[in-house]
């Protein structure tokens, strides 16, 4: 009999062990979970771990308020420089779109005379514009419309003007 209840107090306890592992699992989890929504995932997360480790640890040598005055005052550099690194990308990227509206402009008002062709594309382009930034849009991905747009409009007058009438051998400049 005493046997028997030894078993069942041995299973009773591993029951509440595995209970207690599932139930820290969860809350760890549903812990990542909200961090990542909040934005601290990966490399970030490895990052406030420390900043909390060596909070706890500068609490012991300087007090608590102190290091975590100096913790919040890292965060917040660190904050404010990837925010002027995106704005100065923004402002680079409306200086290129400005620069290539310029130069647009620049080219249409140029008296040159051209081939049929390159009138329609002209007047194609009179009424084309550049790309507009959405709101949502990334530095990158704007520059990449803009770089996208610049080869298209590149491409269209750059290319040479075939000239029925010549030769593929002299248009070849051969």
């Amino acid at each position: 009999m005493s046997g028997l209840l030894v078993r069942l107090v041995v299973w009773a306890l591993w029951g509440i062990v595995r209970l207690v592992v599932l139930a820290v699992r969860l809350a760890v989890r549903v812990l990542l979970g909200l961090l990542a929504a909040a934005g601290l995932h990966g490399a970030r997360l490895a990052w406030l771990v420390a900043t909390v480790l060596a909070v706890g640890w500068a609490a012991q040598v300087v007090g608590l308020r102190a290091a975590v005055g100096l913790a919040a005052l890292g965060w917040l550099v660190w904050a404010t420089r990837r925010q002027r690194s995106q704005r100065r990308q923004r402002a680079a990227l409306r200086k290129l779109t400005r620069a290539l509206a310029t130069h647009t402009r620049a080219l249409r008002t140029a008296g040159t005379r051209r081939s049929p062709a390159a009138a329609i594309a002209a007047k194609a382009d009179a009424w084309a514009s550049a790309p507009r930034l959405v709101g949502g849009q990334s530095p990158e991905q704007a520059l990449r419309a803009l770089g996208r747009y610049a080869a298209a409009w590149t491409r269209r007058h750059t290319q040479p003007v075939t000239d029925h009438d010549t030769p593929a051998s002299d248009r070849e400049g051969r």
